[in-house]
Parts: structure tokens; C-alpha cells; sequence
């Protein structure tokens, strides 16, 4: 898997704050994550996979969503088990299948929210 990872820094500062941190030379220890990542350790890219599910949730946050009867900004995002679970603004809440999350995201969340915009 050859990639060019831009928010290699950003998962850097996840991991640090996973509790991973180097043992001896940090610039040796991004050099071999780095490397890790580009020839598919398995291990490197499930913590890459995790990391890219943590910034798409924390993206959500403060988002407008419209769905059914709910219109709503998200105050909370919590993961049980293969499920993501929205915690609105009003109180209501959203079982998202983890799968469908992105389906959930084009359809139901606005693009811009207005109060970002008038700034």
C-alpha cells in the first residue's frame, strides 16, 4: 500500500496520546511508522483505519443534521460496538450502523453550517 499519509503528524499526536511513545529516537520511531505504513503492517494500519474513524467522528461534531423529524446539531459521538451512536442537541439520539456511516453523513448532514458561514 503506497500512500502519502498528509496527516501523518496529526496520527503521530493520536498515537502519543493512545499512550504509544518511543523508546529510544522519535525521529527513528516516526521513521519506522512511516515505513510500516507504507509496506502494509497489518498492525501499523489497523491504528491508521482507527485513527482515520476518530478524526470523521470528531469532524461531526457541532453539525447540523436533518433526519425524520429530528433537526438538530450533534453535542456527542460515542462507538458501542459496531454501532455509532449520535447524541443531538435536543436531547435525541441516533444509532448509525458503523458501515453506513458515511451514507449517513452524504445524505442527513449539512454540507456548511449557516452560523460558520455569517462569521
Amino acid at each position: 500500500m503506497k500512500n502519502s499519509y498528509e496527516d501523518f503528524d496529526e496520527f503521530i499526536s493520536w498515537l502519543k496520546q493512545d499512550g504509544l511513545k518511543p523508546t529510544t529516537s522519535e525521529r527513528l520511531w516516526r521513521k519506522k511508522i512511516f515505513s510500516n505504513l507504507q509496506n502494509g503492517h497489518k498492525k501499523s494500519l489497523v491504528n491508521y483505519e482507527d485513527f482515520l474513524l476518530y478524526k470523521k467522528l470528531n469532524s461531526l461534531l457541532k453539525k447540523d443534521v436533518v433526519y425524520k423529524d429530528i433537526k438538530s446539531s450533534i453535542l456527542q459521538v460515542n462507538i458501542e460496538q459496531l454501532d455509532c451512536i449520535l447524541i443531538m442537541q435536543d436531547s435525541n439520539c441516533l444509532r448509525i450502523k458503523l458501515v453506513e456511516l458515511d451514507s449517513f453523513i452524504d445524505k442527513f448532514i449539512k454540507k456548511g453550517n449557516e452560523n460558520e458561514n455569517a462569521r
